[in-house]
């Protein structure tokens, strides 16, 4: 019983990590979305800026938003945290 308590109750909080994800997620404007993506797809806010057509100043400004809204400080703190989201496919769609 405890075991299967355990297991249920870990279900529990990766659900309410997921719906809690889910919810900044959504919080984010359609650029910020662009950056995060971008963020886990590619290396350098260089790569970001040529492919948005936007000035470093303007990621940045996007990473500080998605960084509070997330709760992180760091792009590899955001990867970490989204490790099992799929951008590619979100990118290609979007």
């Amino acid at each position: 019983e405890e075991i299967l308590a355990d297991w249920l109750d870990s279900g529990v909080k990766h659900t309410s990590k997921d719906l809690a994800l889910d919810a900044r997620w959504h919080s984010l404007t359609r650029r910020e979305r662009e950056v995060l993506a971008l963020v886990c797809l590619v290396d350098t806010n260089s790569e970001i800026c040529k492919v948005l057509g936007v000035s470093p100043h303007t990621v940045k400004t996007h990473l500080e938003n998605i960084f509070d809204k997330f709760g992180v400080h760091s792009k590899k703190e955001l990867r970490l945290l989204l490790e099992g989201w799929d951008f590619v496919n979100w990118w290609d769609s979007h």
